[in-house]
């Protein structure tokens, strides 16, 4: 079921996720967590309500007690999970997407997030298999107000905030409600943006990396003379920053703003990244006397590696922070009261902070629709072959001045690309180099050369080579050998008085296909040769075919006929019967005329 994502449950409401189906994965959650007491929280969104509703309904009737938080961020659930040991956690939200949508997160006992291959899919085994068993008798329900202490807990990451002015973009999600409680404790003047609860989103969808959403905030930051403009995303587990001249600061600038204000008091501990981030995190966490650990994209397992190596911070490019101080978790709020503390210990401006940081230049993660995922980052791996690759999440591919990471959506037909360079100039040409391959309408992976090893048929190698290392392509030499019943149909042509012949056939076949491409040019291009048995231009379809070659190069005479019955009429058959595309070559000096 398309719902069921890597870290979470999505889709749009009512049709893709209605209150039935609410239920049952209620029921399927209790059974995957094995817990006793759940705790479930929701978000504003007006599908909420309904959908928390039929949640408790499904865990309830699975036998498991419902404590009921009412309308909290996101990490107010994974706080109140962790803090008061409860068995697991469900917040109905979903996130930064759009209105229509409505979804789930969940997390298992001591906060522990559940991804797809950690529960999410047994839920929708269950779903699907309506394996969703009743407990004998229902559980109960316990409404629970956990604002106090939520506070009290993100009151140890606040540390001498004063006199600061804040405008503060809520985007009409669940930050609207926390921050004016949160800032009845912090000396800190706040312009609020946007903290009315209103889950049609009329202002600008609650996703703060997307660019249009930050306008407001910017020109506001500007406006009010502001020392920095935040904007939260829907859920209130995701935080962006404006510095004080309304230019936004790149999430990845942040982790390694913060993981310098870390490491000044946890020396030597690891701190994780995701790998999209900027070299400059990496080298910050390193002259900070830090461990830096890479991850995969991902809040899920980031949070593992956290858990794993015992890190004390981590950040991803997409504005999710995690602290050891927050179980591990992810949290919004926390993440700006240690923002805030680090401006007012520095006493400078946010620009000045970030400025030595930003010291490379980002794409950015931009989005491709392509037919074939898998093909399209093969296809990148064997046209940067040269470069330091790693296969963490997708291909990363390092070089000197650049790298670039690509990696596939878990629920789209999408690639998404981050290219990162030292100079504006050569990221730009990297970035529109490395889009223009993966957008291209018509891919060469892979090229296939049939020969017969005449002169003749060596003629459309050159082509095929150069095409092979442009696009680097495999190039496929293939050999059909005739089968013993077609060599003793030509015995009245040739008598064959030894058959062992036809064993030496295949023995010098494999002598001369390792000759037909010079060792010079298998240094430049991955060269794949092949033999097969049987009718040559059937052979050539049915590899073409089953190895799934892009293109085939073969030379022709233009015109075939009885002169030309080998390979002149198979090149003529494998064009007309080829199901992909055939490059057909016309050497000089063999045009054929009728007799």
């Amino acid at each position: 079921m398309s719902i069921f994502k890597a870290y979470d449950i999505r889709g749009i409401y009512p049709d893709d996720l209605a209150d039935e189906l609410a239920e049952k994965i209620g029921t399927a959650a209790a059974h995957m967590l094995a817990g006793r007491t759940i705790v479930v929280g929701r978000d504003m969104r007006v599908s909420s309500p309904a959908i928390a509703a039929a949640v408790i309904r499904g865990l309830t009737r699975a036998g498991a007690d419902v404590v009921d938080i009412g309308q909290v961020t996101s990490p107010m659930v994974t706080f109140a999970v962790a803090q008061f040991a409860y068995d697991g956690g469900v917040m109905v939200t979903a996130s930064h997407n759009p209105a229509r949508y409505a979804g789930m997160k969940l997390c298992r006992k001591g906060a522990e997030p559940v991804s797809y291959d950690s529960g999410i899919d047994e839920i929708e085994r269950r779903v699907r298999d309506d394996d969703l068993p009743a407990a004998p008798a229902p559980g109960s329900v316990t409404p629970r107000d956990v604002l106090p202490e939520y506070l009290d807990h993100l009151a140890q990451a606040a540390e001498g905030i004063h006199d600061l002015k804040l405008v503060i973009d809520a985007g009409n999600g669940m930050a609207g409600m926390l921050m004016p409680r949160l800032f009845e404790r912090i000396d800190a003047q706040v312009v609020p943006l946007y903290f009315e609860l209103d889950g049609t989103f009329p202002n600008h969808d609650a996703n703060p990396l997307k660019p249009e959403n930050l306008a407001d905030l910017q020109e506001r930051v500007v406006d009010e003379g502001a020392d920095l403009g935040i904007a939260f995303d829907g859920d209130g587990d995701r935080v962006a920053f404006v510095d004080e001249s309304g230019q936004a600061v790149a999430c990845d600038i942040t982790t390694a703003l913060i993981a310098r204000e870390v490491l000044r008091t946890q020396a030597g501990a690891a701190i994780i990244y995701d790998l999209r981030s900027s070299r400059a995190v990496r080298e910050e966490i390193e002259a900070c006397g830090g461990v830096p650990v890479i991850s995969r994209v991902g809040h899920s397992y980031v949070k593992r590696t956290m858990r794993d190596r015992d890190a004390a911070f981590g950040g991803e490019l997409s504005g999710h922070y995690y602290f050891r101080e927050n179980f591990y978790c992810d949290s919004g709020a926390f993440t700006l009261l240690r923002v805030l503390s680090l401006l007012c210990r520095e006493a400078k401006p946010f620009s000045q902070l970030v400025a030595p940081l930003q010291r490379y230049h980002s794409s950015g993660e931009v989005n491709s629709e392509v037919a074939d995922k898998d093909a399209c980052i093969e296809d990148l791996a064997r046209a940067y072959a040269c470069g330091n690759a790693y296969r963490l999440d997708g291909l990363t591919v390092d070089f000197a001045d650049w790298w670039f990471n690509v990696r596939p959506s878990n629920t789209e037909p999408v690639l998404r690309l981050v290219v990162e360079a030292t100079t504006r100039e050569r990221m730009e040409t990297m970035r529109d180099t490395i889009l223009a391959r993966i957008r291209r309408p018509f891919a060469v992976r892979r090229i296939l050369v049939p020969t017969d090893f005449s002169a003749f048929a060596a003629q459309a190698l050159p082509y095929a080579a150069a095409m092979a290392e442009d696009t680097g392509a495999e190039l496929h030499i293939l050999h059909v050998l005739p089968t013993p019943e077609m060599i003793v149909q030509l015995e009245a042509m040739a008598p064959i008085t030894d058959m062992a012949f036809i064993d030496d056939l295949e023995t010098g076949a494999h002598e001369q296909l390792g000759k037909v491409v010079p060792d010079e040019l298998r240094q430049r291009v991955h060269v794949v040769p092949a033999i097969r048995t049987g009718v040559a231009f059937l052979e050539i379809v049915r590899y073409a075919q089953e190895e799934r070659i892009d293109l085939i190069v073969l030379t022709t005479h233009g015109r075939t006929g009885l002169r030309h019955a080998l390979f002149g009429s198979v090149a003529e058959k494998v064009v007309r019967r080829a199901l992909c595309p055939v490059l057909s070559i016309h050497p000089r000096g063999h045009e054929f005329a009728l007799p």
